[in-house]
């Protein structure tokens, strides 16, 4: 992906995408396409220092000035006020990702191509410059800003002190708050300290989110190299957690480059949009030091790893992608940690009890695992580590388990929570406020409870085991659900049923009910729902969350954090959801090229926010700004598996 001269004209343009590096362990590296940096998450170096938490943001930026005789060349850009920046854009003639971001200078007859890695399984990240001089001498100052804050917060002024110990090609920070350190290092670059705060940093997304939007980052020091005329020099700064025993820019550039082609390698018949989205979906899965196992981060910058976004973007990023080693982890991992029927929703970061306040995490584990034998036929696995899993699961959920989790013995439906909970996707809570209450029998939630019945209804007679119970099960749900749900008036499902109401809002769960693998709705009624989808919810890059008609609806993800809240599943686009309804689409409409139409428009986001990414969500309302987490790990992962299932294939 390529981006010329006319995507940095302005400002506001070469401030409005990011890049995304990230390291295996849940660090990153992130920043404008400028290399401006414009929220608190914006870092040559986010550390994971308990991987894939403990996020600390460490090397804030590198900022470039080039001084050819007497005149002074900035070519970084940074933002100090709503409508103060240095204008470094200027000087860039475009940015490029393919497995890095890489940019590229010209001023006074000079050509400076920079070009950035992490290295996988540490946190370390590598900036390698290749600057050409034509017929003046010339000098590079390459200034080192660091800061050593947790990435949610903002440093002020005098929040720390440095101590260096420097030598002649770099050095090693060591600060007063706490035992964190840092080493940065070149191999050909001369450093010397020039220690003093820097000017404050705006950050106009978080002026936007409510949050506080200067902060004061920290220079170290100074790198600085001198070009002869004619002469061309490659060099590297290397910044990391650990002491830096390889200065060779090129061998870690090659290291990744290798790794990141061995994944493409895996897949057969591997087209571009399939090798851009596997290497999207790299990132995404991370280890976590305390189940010492692969897991999922469900969003950059700000998630960590959350049960129900693993198993819907399970499928995308470990299947599709041949990571089949990754994929029985993160199973097996999970399987672990079930309690009372229940899959985490969230691992504890310090070593408390994980989270478990989600009654469909539990069910799409078993859309997992069926997935995982389609792609693989490992019923062994299957048979001798999981099953056991799967039935206490069931056991629990049709007995009764928390949250109010259980079995309407009447219909076999299922009910959750009550109207204090929020235990669905929907699940956002303002104190004891419930903005999206769905508690009762949710629509996608008994969709999801009929697949799970026949899964393991298919996975008992593979073994040859003894389900007459679960088949009756299975026959009452089917037998109920449309009879429970179908709202006539509307040609759509009732999004959930509970003994106060029976809820009519046109919501996006219906498409998630009629999108999985054992249809529980007829063709007839399922083009209904996706018609219905087409005119009120369809954007090209998801659906809405709430049809605009609605009185509830918001059009717009802005303001602080409780204005947020309260429009976040009340009409925001949400882009997974994009995932079940190509499959719905491709199911039930049976034309591969109308389904293959809406995938091209849907993939167009990849050129978005955060170049070969997608966002969280979007705005309800056009032009449809991102927002939310510029690189979501169930959306990337259902954008690659519809393209492969549904579009491709």
């Amino acid at each position: 992906m390529k981006i010329n001269k006319r995507g940095l004209t302005d400002f506001y343009k070469a401030t409005s995408k990011e890049y995304l590096l990230t390291n295996g362990l849940g660090g990153f590296s992130a920043a404008s396409i400028c290399g401006c940096n414009i929220n608190k998450y914006n870092a040559l170096l986010v550390a994971a220092l308990v991987p894939p938490i403990n996020r600390r943001v460490l090397l804030s930026k590198l900022d470039e000035t080039i001084y050819i005789e007497d005149k002074e060349y900035k070519i970084y850009t940074n933002q100090y006020g709503p409508k103060k920046f240095e204008n470094g854009f200027v000087f860039q003639q475009d940015f490029e990702y393919d497995y890095f971001p890489r940019f590229k200078y010209i001023l006074g007859g000079i050509i400076i191509e920079k070009k950035i890695t992490m290295v996988y399984g540490e946190n370390k990240t590598v900036i390698s410059y290749s600057i050409k001089n034509i017929d003046k001498p010339a000098k590079v100052s390459i200034g080192v800003l660091v800061n050593n804050r947790d990435c949610h917060e903002i440093t002020k002024m005098y929040d720390f002190q440095c101590y260096q110990k420097t030598n002649k090609n770099g050095t090693n920070i060591k600060f007063d708050i706490n035992d964190t350190q840092i080493f940065i290092q070149s191999d050909k670059a001369l450093y010397s300290e020039k220690e003093k705060w820097s000017e404050s940093f705006y950050y106009t997304e978080e002026k936007e989110r409510g949050f506080e939007a200067s902060e004061y980052n920290f220079k170290a020091g100074i790198f600085e190299i001198s070009l002869e005329p004619m002469e061309k020099v490659n060099f590297t700064i290397v910044a990391s957690t650990n002491k830096i025993e390889n200065t060779d820019g090129e061998s870690y550039f090659i290291n990744e480059f290798n790794r990141k082609n061995e994944l493409i390698k895996k897949i057969p018949n591997c087209d571009e949009k399939m090798k851009i989205l596997t290497l999207s979906c790299d990132q995404f899965i991370v280890k976590r030091q305390s189940t010492k196992s692969s897991t999922v981060i469900a969003g950059y910058p700000w998630f960590t790893d959350w049960g129900r976004d693993t198993m819907i973007a399970f499928t995308g990023l470990t299947l599709v992608t041949r990571r089949y080693e990754d994929a029985k982890e993160i199973l097996l991992t999970f399987s672990k940690y079930i309690k009372n029927g229940l899959v985490p929703n969230m691992f504890p970061d310090n070593g408390e009890e994980p989270l478990y306040n989600t009654v469909d995490a539990s069910l799409w584990y078993f859309i997992s695992v069926y997935n995982y034998i389609k792609y693989t036929g490992d019923y062994d696995f299957v048979k001798e580590n999981i099953f056991m899993h799967l039935t206490d699961i069931l056991k629990c959920y049709i007995n009764g388990t928390d949250f109010n989790i259980g079995m309407d013995k009447k219909d076999c439906l299922l009910t959750a929570g009550n109207k204090d909970t929020q235990i669905t996707w929907m699940d956002v809570k303002i104190g004891n406020f419930a903005v999206t209450p769905r508690h009762g029998k949710a629509v996608e939630i008994n969709a999801l409870w009929y697949n799970a019945i026949c899964i393991y209804v298919e996975l008992c007679k593979r073994f040859n085991i003894e389900c007459k119970i679960y088949e009756s099960i299975k026959n009452n749900i089917s037998n109920n659900f449309l009879k429970q749900f179908w709202n006539e008036s509307k040609c759509y499902l009732y999004d959930y049923i509970n003994d106060k109401e029976v809820n009519d809002d046109i919501r996006p769960n219906a498409i998630i009910a009629i999108s999985l693998p054992f249809e529980i709705v007829p063709k007839k009624f399922a083009v209904k729902i996706i018609n219905n989808v087409f005119e009120k919810l369809y954007t090209i890059y998801g659906l809405r969350s709430l049809n605009k008609e609605n009185p509830k609806y918001k059009g717009e993800y802005i303001g602080n954090s409780e204005m947020r809240d309260l429009s976040y599943h009340q009409g925001q686009v949400w882009t997974w959801l994009m995932g079940p309804f190509i499959s719905a689409v491709n199911k039930y409409y049976t034309d591969k090229e109308f389904t293959r139409n809406i995938f091209e428009l849907f993939y167009q986001q990849i050129e978005d926010k955060c170049v070969q990414n997608v966002s969280e969500i979007l705005d309800g309302n056009y032009p449809h700004r991102p927002r939310g987490c510029f690189a979501q790990a169930w959306s990337v992962g259902e954008m690659l598996r519809v393209y492969y299932e549904d579009v491709k294939i």
